[in-house]
Formats: structure tokens, sequence, C-alpha cells
């Protein structure tokens, strides 16, 4: 007959480790309080829980917090890759262990789903963050759920609990996202690679994001009309099963054809070490060298570098 509530963490006093019993047998974690026994419990909880029928009434909000990690590092992935969403999951449990790690996942209330918010508003994050942080604590109850660990209704509750509205609350705005001045911008170039002036002016007259202009080839590159068609391999969006499609009018072609490659399937914005060695060691104003610039990769250094600089 399958146990109706889940094994307990436990502490061996002879030798200091931390343990479960599965099955009638002892598991052993590590020493007792720390993360990688805590790691290790909630791994073997979930192999235990995989073959059980009925859902445990016993287990904390740092326990489900830790299986529910586990699972989002799975889940959250595009092209081999974490997401940046695991991160913001992360801080999204770290508020919530810090007040209610040791409550019953059973028992969490709207009105301690309030204070957790409550504790993110003094900790200066804005409106708007709250909300996606609170949302992916619900999420993290909505899995639950699915995966028996806790009862529907308690997810439903949480519902319940309204988000933060303009006005109505004592957490700050976020400041809209402007445009940066052209004249900023500009005073880059002499400090930055070839590639990399040449990805900020495609993105300039297209409005492309950072990872999709970085990965232009000419494969990906319809150029059979006036406007020139551009199909990022890899984009925001992908996993909706959408299609990104990027306009490229004469001001941007012009830029490209100065990149277009033989090898169709070869990066565009890619550049030899010798040009990036002899970029490095341009200095910015103050002489403060501006470091390295990248090869139209994630190492771009050179440009922020100078950004910084001239700010």
């Amino acid at each position: 007959m399958p146990s109706k509530s889940i094994p307990r963490y436990c502490l061996h006093k002879g030798s200091g480790q931390a343990y479960v019993k599965l099955s009638g047998k002892r598991h052993y974690l590590g020493v007792h309080g720390t993360p990688a026994s805590h790691r290790e419990y909630a791994r073997l909880i979930g192999e235990w829980q995989a073959g059980q029928t009925t859902a445990p009434k016993r287990i904390t909000i740092g326990q489900l917090a830790m299986l529910y990690l586990q699972h989002a590092e799975k889940h959250y992935r595009k092209d081999g890759q974490q997401t940046t969403e695991v991160s913001a999951i992360q801080t999204a449990l770290r508020h919530v262990n810090r007040l209610h790690r040791k409550t019953s996942a059973s028992d969490f209330t709207p009105k301690m789903l309030r204070a957790v918010r409550d504790s993110m508003i003094e900790s200066g994050y804005v409106r708007e963050s709250i909300n996606k942080l609170i949302d992916r604590i619900r999420r993290m109850y909505k899995w639950a759920v699915s995966e028996g660990l806790v009862h529907v209704n308690v997810y439903q509750t949480l519902l319940t609990l309204t988000g933060l509205q303009r006005g109505r609350t004592d957490a700050r705005e976020g400041r809209p996202v402007r445009p940066v001045p052209d004249a900023l911008v500009d005073a880059v170039q002499p400090y930055v690679s070839r590639e990399v002036w040449g990805m900020i002016e495609v993105q300039r007259v297209t409005g492309m994001r950072p990872s999709e202009v970085r990965l232009m080839r000419g494969c990906d590159l319809n150029t059979s009309g006036a406007v020139w068609e551009y199909i990022p391999q890899s984009h925001k969006t992908q996993h909706h099963q959408k299609e990104r499609v990027v306009m490229i009018g004469p001001k941007g072609q012009k830029v490209l054809k100065g990149f277009l490659r033989a090898n169709l399937s070869a990066y565009l914005f890619s550049s030899d070490g010798d040009d990036c060695r002899r970029r490095s060691e341009n200095v910015a104003p103050g002489g403060r060298k501006t470091g390295r610039c990248c090869c139209g990769g994630d190492r771009c250094g050179g440009l922020w570098s100078a950004l910084r600089g001239l700010c």
C-alpha cells in the first residue's frame, strides 16, 4: 500500500549525517542541514514520489521549492541551455523560503503570499517585477497540484490575491526603457571592432534583438526582393511555435553587404583574433583601456566598457 506522507528529513545524531527512510531502507544524504543534503533529499523524494499514488500530507515549502527548481532547470531550456527564467524562479523562491521555508506547503495561504510580496516591496523591487515573481510562486503551486504534492484548493486560493496596481501600492514604479542617444552610440565606434559596429548599425535600422543579430547567417536571409527578410534560427518566442521575420530595408542591406560570406552557414559578424587583439589595445577617454572586443559572440567587453567610460 503506498505511503500517505512524505518521509521526513532526519538527523543521525551519532554521525551528524542527514538521512531519509524510504521503503524501510535508510538513505544517507550528507552533513545534516547543508544545501547539498537537502538537494539529495529532494532528488530521492522526487524519485520516491513518482511511485506513489496518493498526495503526501507532509511536505514543507522549502522541500517543494527544491523539487520545483529541479523541474524548472530541466523544463526552461532553449537550444540546450537554461533560460533566464530559471534565475527568476530562484529569486522568487528565495523570498518565499526566507519567510515560510518550514511551513507546510498545504498550509500556505494568500495572507502568507501577501507577506512575501511585502518583503519584495521592502527590498526595493519595482511593481511589475513583483507581480511576475508572485506569479512564479503561484506557478510552482500549479505544478505541485499536477504532481500530486498539494491539493488543488491550495493553488486556487492563492489566485485570489490580486496583482499590485499602479498608484495603489507602495511599490515603486520602474523607469521606462528609452533609446540610447545617438551621440553616445556614435562615440563608441573607435573602440569596438568592425563586426561589433556592424551589429550596432543593423540593430539601429531594424530594431532586432542582440541575440538575433549575433546569429545572422547568409542562409537565414531572403535577398530576392527589394526588402530583405531575415528569419532567425533562434528567437525569443520560438517555443510558442511562432515564426519571427525581420524586414531589412536599403540602409540595413548596405551594412550587411559588407559582411556577406561565400559560406552561407557562417555567421556574418565574426572576425579573426588579430582584429580583436588590435581593438582591445584602444584606450577610452581618461586613459583607461576598453578591454576585449567580441567576435560577434557573448564576450563583448569593448562596447560596454566604452559606453561606461562615456556616460
